[in-house]
């Protein structure tokens, strides 16, 4: 909810009821929800190195952090533009050209427009584009405003969580292995073979590679090579 009462945007939150009271509690406490989140991830990983839970290569494990730190960035870049304002300066001299606009094209079209019709069209069409351009910018210095239709950040965390749910879904599958070589499948049926497979043979022997004959082999005049394989002047 917004400082006057109305009701923002609704977010999809993955297992919030799976974290244990104290967290929770100061999570609803934190001021800054994303901040809180960010270091108690952060910890997660560093708790995890030490008890070798994280089993990874130091070098492979550094891009943990480096993502983390550059969807927080992202983060506070896309507050900038929903928190802080345009400056009143801006706002106060756009307005003012408009409204100047606005009373005097309709004296310069009656001089340099003849009829009250074309007059008519002229005026409105310049004063009604130069007013529309100025709303539609307006409306795009706040991209994540909910009256905004450019960008419906809720149907975007969803997409985000189901991706997040997937993960954790193939997280449980086993690791694909090849199959044995004695197991002779043929390739029309290895989506029915057992999942281990430590041999290519079967795709081989399914596509043979033709064979280049050696060089002695060749016939005379088709492509024989000269001189160790190049050819040319």
């Amino acid at each position: 909810a917004a400082a006057d009462g109305a009701v923002g945007h609704r977010f999809q939150v993955l297992g919030p009821e799976d974290l244990d009271q104290e967290t929770q509690e100061l999570l609803l406490a934190s001021e800054h929800k994303v901040e809180c989140i960010f270091q108690m991830v952060q910890q997660l990983v560093v708790d995890g190195m030490k008890n070798k839970v994280l089993s990874i290569a130091p070098p492979i494990l550094t891009r943990s952090f480096q993502d983390l730190a550059s969807g927080l960035l992202t983060y506070h870049e896309a507050k900038k533009l929903a928190c802080v304002p345009l400056p009143f300066a801006y706002i106060f001299i756009t307005g003012t050209i408009l409204l100047v606009q606005a009373m005097f094209v309709p004296a310069m079209m009656a001089l340099y427009v003849k009829g009250v019709f074309s007059a008519f069209l002229y005026t409105f069409g310049t004063v009604f584009m130069m007013w529309y351009i100025n709303a539609i910018a307006e409306s795009l210095s706040n991209p994540f405003a909910k009256e905004s239709r450019t960008l419906e950040a809720p149907k975007v965390q969803i997409e985000l969580n189901e991706h997040l749910a997937q993960l954790l879904e193939q997280a449980q599958l086993p690791v694909p292995t090849l199959r044995l070589e004695e197991e002779e499948v043929p390739i029309c049926h290895l989506s029915s073979a057992p999942p281990r497979r430590n041999s290519f043979q079967s795709w081989s022997k399914a596509r043979p590679v033709k064979k280049t004959p050696p060089p002695e082999q060749r016939p005379a005049g088709k492509g024989a090579d000269v001189g160790g394989g190049c050819t040319g002047t």
